[in-house]
């Protein structure tokens, strides 16, 4: 072997320790001598079979990988490493570092895409969880766009967006959607949550409100009471409803529920002659709307 391969065996022990950000005393312990360490990357010194076995195991990597002379198999191994780099963020819940590390190391790769795309799909949730409509629709396009080309999973990735988007629009058009759209999510959510959804809006087309015994189905205090309050004003109860949206918007389980119980609380106020407050809570919405844009 000559000395161009002692060379790229150095370089590539060396590029491995450096990655897994170890000294050259961490990695020799008491095992080897850093000056013989250093040689090696260098391409200074031959180790023995031996000293690059200590060294395989001690960076996790396979001795093929050092052993191998052309680019191709380099890369292949490289490859390899990256796309379990990124199985481990997806895994721990790193789905920022995982979606970059996704987007400039792999092309072409269905798992990848398919992991890339359900990262930027969990990253829409966070922003929705903190209603940021405007970065939870960029996350939404990009979860569309990573999974175009992947062989599987497109269906349950255009899903998940298709009800993430629903949501959105829902409160950039102030409107509640109607039922036919909702039950075309009832497939990528809890179906608790689609169950109210569909009662809101039936609620909000229908001319008489649903039965109020229906209600008692939502388990969540919180769906149950925005729920209830919508019933009320259909029947123009509106100190009623007003009770039950003031302890909504005391509690908002979520940007979408938060958005339309202050709407329907103003509404409220404006029927029962209380523009003080009506005034306060259109505020209050123009500055919701404002953090929705973020």
């Amino acid at each position: 072997m000559n000395d161009l391969f002692y060379q790229n065996l150095g370089r590539k022990i060396k590029e491995q320790r450096k990655s897994k950000k170890l000294t050259q005393q961490a990695l020799c312990g008491s095992d080897l001598n850093r000056s013989m360490l250093s040689q090696i990357e260098n391409g200074l010194a031959r180790p023995s079979v031996d000293t690059l076995l200590f060294l395989c195991k001690k960076l996790e990597i396979p001795l093929s990988y050092l052993m191998c002379e052309s680019k191709k198999e380099e890369a292949q191994y490289k490859r390899m490493q990256t796309i379990e780099e990124i199985r481990n963020l997806y895994g721990s819940g790193q789905y920022r570092k995982c979606t970059i590390l996704c987007r400039t190391e792999i092309e072409g790769d269905d798992e990848i895409a398919y992991i890339m795309s359900q990262c930027e799909v969990m990253l829409a949730g966070a922003c929705l969880k903190r209603s940021a409509l405007a970065s939870a629709a960029r996350h939404i396009t990009a979860a569309k766009i990573a999974i175009q080309d992947a062989s599987y999973g497109r269906e349950e990735i255009h899903s998940q967006c298709s009800f993430f988007n629903m949501l959105i629009d829902a409160v950039e058009n102030q409107k509640i959607p109607p039922m036919d759209v909702i039950l075309k999510s009832a497939s990528t959510v809890d179906i608790s949550f689609i169950l109210y959804l569909s009662l809101l809006s039936h609620t909000e087309y229908s001319p008489n409100a649903i039965s109020s015994s229906l209600a008692s189905q939502l388990k969540e205090e919180i769906y149950r009471s925005y729920f209830l309050a919508r019933i009320h004003i259909e029947k123009a109860e509106y100190a009623n409803a007003y009770q039950l949206l003031r302890f909504v918007c005391l509690h908002p389980p979520g940007f979408f529920t938060e958005f339309f119980a202050l709407r329907d609380m103003e509404y409220c106020c404006q029927k029962i002659e209380n523009y003080k407050e009506a005034y306060e809570l259109a505020k209050k919405r123009l500055s919701l709307t404002e953090r929705y844009a973020k």
